[in-house]
């Protein structure tokens, strides 16, 4: 793993290397001063300053840097390793970070200062509850997960055992109030209701048959489906529409859904204007293709696990097209 960050511009098909870089290697440490000197762990892009991100590295800090002028803003030290960083959804200067010591951070950017809870082990992710602005997620090496008021002092709001191993990732749907799905090195995957401000209980837990989970993620524009990645050589990563299952349908099926965090496209129709009962039936068929999706190291004759759908087919085609046009 680098101390150096890679910023790739996605745009450009095929492309072979980074836009730029930020950091730099260097055989002393000390003298380096350009980044950091240790791997990076997590990255957090802000979404309403869009030329600051900050990381977060196995040197025990975490970077602010300008990608305008491609060099670090600011330092803020911690005690550990900082495994996860994250910009509060709404306010641009709040930012999110927790270590291998088990700390929980709020830091003010503009001043520099921070709030700290102890947690009960090492804290493998964390993330902001973008439903209520002041309370933060938090999952340990010691499968529990935690709710944090960040009005409050010291202690959790909430704690639970989660899983029986390594709580290793948490991830909050986009427009599903309360919807928080975990996973685990026990090879499982949980979803809970965390709307109530009470300690909840599983609503479903499912074994995903991907090895030991270390990731998961919400499709930033279809609020039911999610990715999850493991460590099965043969089968790595699976979509899931957590609507296939009954007891989520029963939890969350009658909630309105909240959009809160910011667009990633303005034209996208509104739920009750023109164009939302085709956006509906749009959004239902890509749900369907996307559950289909799968890798595994049997996929294809070289071995390196295509997603094979008719949807990749066009994609794929579109792409080719696009790259000749330029």
């Amino acid at each position: 793993m680098s101390p150096v960050i890679e910023v790739w511009d996605v745009d450009v098909i095929n492309c072979f290397e980074p836009a730029f870089k930020l950091g730099k290697k260097g055989k002393k440490k000390s003298k380096l001063g350009l980044g950091h000197t240790d791997a990076v762990l997590s990255l957090a892009w802000n979404r309403h300053v869009g030329h600051v991100m900050a990381s977060g590295s196995a040197d025990h800090s975490v970077l602010l840097w300008d990608l305008e002028t491609r060099k670090k803003a600011s330092a803020l030290q911690c005690k550990e390793k900082v495994q996860t960083v994250s910009w509060h959804p709404a306010e641009m200067d709040r930012l999110l970070s927790a270590d291998c010591a088990g700390d929980l951070r709020v830091w003010e950017c503009r001043s520099e200062q921070s709030k700290r809870w102890r947690l009960s082990g090492e804290v493998e992710c964390a993330a902001w509850d973008h439903f209520s602005p002041t309370g933060a997620l938090a999952c340990t090496d010691d499968g529990q997960l935690h709710y944090v008021d960040t009005r409050a002092d010291k202690k959790p709001l909430w704690s639970v055992q989660a899983h029986e191993d390594s709580c290793s990732c948490l991830a909050l749907s986009p427009e599903v109030p309360g919807c928080l799905v975990t996973v685990s090195a026990d090879k499982t995957l949980k979803v809970w209701d965390v709307s109530s401000g009470r300690p909840p209980a599983p609503v479903v837990s499912r074994p995903m048959k991907l090895g030991a989970l270390h990731c998961v993620a919400f499709c930033p524009d279809l609020p039911w489906m999610l990715c999850v990645g493991g460590d099965n050589k043969e089968n790595s990563f699976q979509l899931w529409d957590v609507r296939q299952s009954a007891e989520v349908r029963q939890q969350f099926g009658g909630r309105p859904l909240r959009r809160v965090l910011p667009e990633p496209d303005e034209g996208l129709p509104a739920a009750d204007g023109p164009g939302a009962v085709t956006a509906a039936m749009e959004t239902d068929s890509t749900v369907e293709q996307l559950s289909g999706m799968s890798l595994s190291a049997s996929a294809g004759p070289s071995g390196a696990g295509p997603l094979r759908t008719a949807a990749g087919k066009k994609l794929k085609k579109r792409h080719k097209a696009r790259g000749a046009g330029k």
